[in-house]
């Protein structure tokens, strides 16, 4: 018993409380259900490519396998339908596990931040590849050979909802609750580079060049606004314009887009084999729209300055 008359909060009340502890539990289970989905959304795929596996087929064809345009939509609907599960987990799960009765995915003004982000994505990865066309690095012609597949539909839909919810609805979130805005936003743009360091044709430049465009630019999306539908929209507008609108290759994979954009000349300018996403030109663009939000995030008063805050509310 304390000296007032408040009885001192048990251990297990005090490690409930402990915020690494929510960031462990919370990332955990997301990441779980993001491998989930995942094996879910390709089950067609999966199935048709064993066939096509043992009738010896490339690699190649069985990574592209066509759902077809009726496959291909069930699998949007599926994702879709995943995703919804594992939102309503998750907000339930940190509801209860942090004792918060805010959301990040509080449905205010949902649609108009889902499109402000799809139009953000769609004029960056826009701009860098025609300032590498302008300079005459990048060709770009009509695409013959867009189909519904797992590389034109998983990065789209599965991969924004998902990755933001991980990397900015629990790494930065709560690390920001912890040690302010600054700390939260480097360490969760170092892990979002970091994370794609096994891509295909991935590189430490590569890696670096991720950290700062992306996971800058989508941290201080969320920062901005306190949701996760900017940084959904912004996610979703950049995979679909760079794969499967202008058909470059997307962290590393390559993509039949409804354009077919091929590059030449010095890879920092282009990116090389990886893609837009390594090229120097568009962190550069990146942190431009990054410090627009700071801005923004700071006028608004979002901005939390540097603490260190390791325990949240404790259950009586």
């Amino acid at each position: 018993m304390m000296s007032d008359g408040i009885a001192k909060p048990s251990f297990w009340q005090r490690f409930w409380a402990f915020r690494y502890v929510h960031f462990v539990i919370l990332f955990v289970v997301t990441n779980i259900m993001y491998v989930l989905a995942q094996l879910i959304a390709i089950v067609p795929a999966a199935v048709h490519a064993y066939s096509l596996h043992l009738k010896g087929a490339r690699r190649e064809v069985i990574e592209h396998y066509d759902y077809g345009v009726s496959g291909g939509l069930l699998v949007v609907i599926g994702s879709l339908l995943l995703s919804a599960l594992l939102i309503w987990g998750y907000v339930a799960l940190s509801r209860w596990l942090e004792r918060r009765q805010d959301s990040d995915f509080a449905l205010t003004r949902m649609p108009q931040r889902l499109a402000l982000g799809a139009v953000i994505g769609f004029v960056l990865l826009t701009g860098s590849i025609g300032l590498q066309w302008l300079l005459g690095d990048a060709q770009i012609a009509v695409g013959h050979q867009f189909i519904f597949s797992a590389p034109t539909i998983i990065p789209v839909i599965c991969a924004p909802i998902f990755e933001e919810l991980i990397m900015r609805g629990v790494v930065l979130r709560i690390f920001e609750k912890m040690y302010g805005s600054w700390v939260a936003l480097v360490i969760s743009a170092a892990l979002f580079g970091f994370a794609h360091i096994a891509n295909p044709h991935a590189s430490v430049l590569a890696a670096i060049s991720i950290a700062i465009e992306a996971g800058l630019l989508l941290g201080m999306a969320y920062i901005t606004t306190r949701s996760l539908w900017l940084p959904i929209g912004l996610h979703f507008g950049w995979n679909f314009t760079e794969g499967d609108f202008w058909g470059a290759p997307d962290s590393g994979n390559a993509i039949h887009g409804f354009f077919e954009t091929t590059t030449h000349g010095n890879a920092l300018i282009t990116g090389g084999t990886f893609g837009p996403e390594a090229s120097l030109i568009t962190p550069a663009l990146c942190l431009i729209a990054t410090f627009f939000l700071y801005r923004v995030a700071r006028q608004n008063g979002n901005w939390q300055p540097l603490r260190r805050q390791h325990f949240g509310p404790i259950a009586a």
